[in-house]
């Protein structure tokens, strides 16, 4: 016979009574959002964004309230949030909405936390979007775990970017309800959390001599501008070798070390202990512009060997791996002292590194790459080209841009292809020429682009340790975006009526991220050896994080 089931029973018999239906469960509490923005942005954030065209009060249909962010990135910008200092756990999320507009479906973006100096890698931000992917013209949410964007160990941000991530220029983008989701559950353990492995501060180490293996990114750190980027925040991930300038020559063969700022020796002993921590190589720049006479002393037969021996003593005295020369001018006659210097140094330390700063070539005097140069390239692991200022108010030129990759010709008879190419007829291996990127512009008045007349030299205004990029962006936002296909040069201009710094710059020449992607591109196809950069300083918008978006680019176009 069947048994009925024990509670069954029991009431048949009438010996328990009924009991009352349990209560329904409470619904679970919506999670707690702290909103960055909703509407506006939430004070104590602020808007640090480096990017062509954005704004955080536009009327986008369907988005939450009156107002989303607008942005249009090109390469390698983005909207950067900044924060005092903003306590979050692996175990939160960033929340945000993000459409794609009219174009901007499977967007490049990629969502990146700061902390400090420091930028993680982060993740791309398409995949973890409703539907896997950015749309277009619809808003969908994401969720980013922060476990992703957090280093182990850390949970105090002070910045976000939203970063476009493929080195193109976006089509107009919308954000809109960016929070930080908070998690009320326990933590897991740390070895549980899955968090980002790689910092940007934390790639791997670089071969040091060329033509081993991927490309050289040679950076100029100047002291005399050491608080635009303070030593603490280089970002080394972006750097094979660092060039700390600068040292001096005197005529009597002795050397000044102070690096031309009042903590000249300590910046200089920081910078060569974090880039050896970084795998990276460090060098101390010597010379350089105004150094002329105090070279000529110095590498004299009567000074070179006193000469040789202070070199090796600022290597030693502050941890360098080798030397940048940076002779300017070199004049015929001072070919032979520099030529047995270099050999000195060789010879006495033969591991060391040497670079050395070429000139770049004017196409009317092709005989300026003098064969005799590449004599001299035997000695060194790097000839870099300071292919920078490579124009001017000269009798019977044309406005041009100040480092135009291609498009030399006439009256504008300089770029970094034509310079290149002169100096391997010359005789200097494809793989120990690099070339030269400029963090900084130059501004004009009366002109209003390239291939214009210049009326005489007052229509120079500035440049190096001028308009700095800092300065540039800051000044874009009221002028307008130019890209010159055939030199693949970039460049901004700016209405009469919105002319800038005096009220009358209306054209500033400068390597755009777009301009570095395709120099990156050129020295790669052509197999070329590397980039120098004048200078590291000029490119940091934020002191004190740090962010230098042209050294991201220049990673993103030159290393692995």
């Amino acid at each position: 016979m069947r048994r009925l089931p024990a509670l069954l029973t029991a009431l048949l018999l009438g010996g328990v009574s009924q009991a009352a239906p349990p209560p329904k469960a409470a619904p679970p509490a919506a999670p707690q959002v702290t909103w960055l923005y909703q509407d506006r942005l939430a004070p104590p954030w602020e808007d640090l964004t480096w990017a062509g065209t954005h704004a955080l009060n536009a009327s986008v249909a369907g988005a939450s309230g009156s107002h989303a962010i607008s942005a249009t990135l090109g390469p390698w910008e983005a909207l950067y949030f900044g924060h005092p200092g903003f306590d979050v756990s692996p175990d939160d999320t960033l929340v945000l909405k993000v459409n794609g507009g009219r174009g901007g479906a499977n967007a490049a973006v990629r969502a990146r936390v700061v902390i400090g100096s420091e930028q993680p890698v982060g993740v791309p931000l398409g995949p973890t979007c409703e539907g896997g992917a950015i749309p277009a013209r619809k808003w969908v949410t994401c969720r980013v775990s922060l476990a992703k964007l957090l280093p182990e160990g850390r949970s105090r941000i002070t910045g976000l970017w939203l970063q476009e991530d493929s080195g193109k220029t976006l089509p107009p983008l919308f954000f809109d309800d960016i929070g930080i989701e908070r998690s009320k559950g326990p933590k897991p353990a740390p070895s549980q959390v899955a968090v980002a492995s790689v910092a940007v501060s934390a790639a791997p180490a670089v071969k040091s001599a060329p033509g081993q293996g991927g490309k050289w990114v040679s950076g100029y750190y100047t002291g005399w501008n050491a608080d635009d980027y303070p030593p603490e925040k280089v970002d080394f991930s972006a750097l094979t070798h660092i060039l700390v300038g600068r040292v001096t020559p005197r005529a009597d063969g002795t050397l000044s070390t102070k690096f031309d700022n009042d903590r000249g020796p300590e910046i200089a002993r920081t910078l060569s202990r974090r880039a050896h921590a970084a795998g990276r190589k460090a060098l101390i720049m010597v010379g350089g512009s105004g150094e002329h006479d105090g070279w000529v002393g110095a590498a004299s037969d009567a000074n070179r060997a006193k000469f040789v021996q202070a070199l090796l003593k600022a290597m030693d005295d502050f941890g360098y791996d080798g030397l940048d020369l940076d002779w300017e001018p070199v004049e015929v006659q001072d070919r032979p002292k520099l030529l047995a210097l270099a050999k000195a140094l060789r010879e006495a330390r033969p591991k060391m590194l040497l670079t050395f700063p070429l000139h770049w070539i004017n196409t009317n005097f092709p005989a300026d790459a003098d064969p005799w140069f590449a004599e001299l390239a035997t000695s060194f692991d790097q000839m870099n080209l300071m292919s920078y200022e490579m124009i001017g108010a000269w009798d019977g030129w044309k406005s041009w841009h100040t480092s135009a990759l291609r498009g030399e010709q006439g009256l504008h008879p300089t770029s970094i292809s034509s310079s290149l190419a002169l100096w391997v007829k010359a005789g200097i291996p494809k793989a120990k020429l690099g070339i030269g990127i400029p963090f900084y512009g130059l501004a004009w008045r009366h002109i209003t682009g390239p291939y214009q007349p210049f009326t005489d030299w007052s229509d120079y205004v500035g440049g190096d340790n001028s308009f700095t990029y800092k300065k540039i962006l800051r000044f874009a936002k009221q002028g307008t975006y130019q890209w010159d296909e055939k030199a693949q040069a970039s460049y901004v201009t700016f209405a009469k009526d919105k002319a800038v710094e005096d009220g009358t710059v209306t054209w500033i020449s400068y390597d755009s991220p777009q301009a570095i992607a395709a120099k990156g591109a050129f020295v790669k196809q052509e197999g070329y050896g590397g980039t120098i950069i004048w200078t590291l300083n000029q490119g940091c918008i934020d002191p004190e994080s740090g962010a230098n978006p042209l050294l991201d680019a220049v990673r993103a176009a030159f290393l692995p």
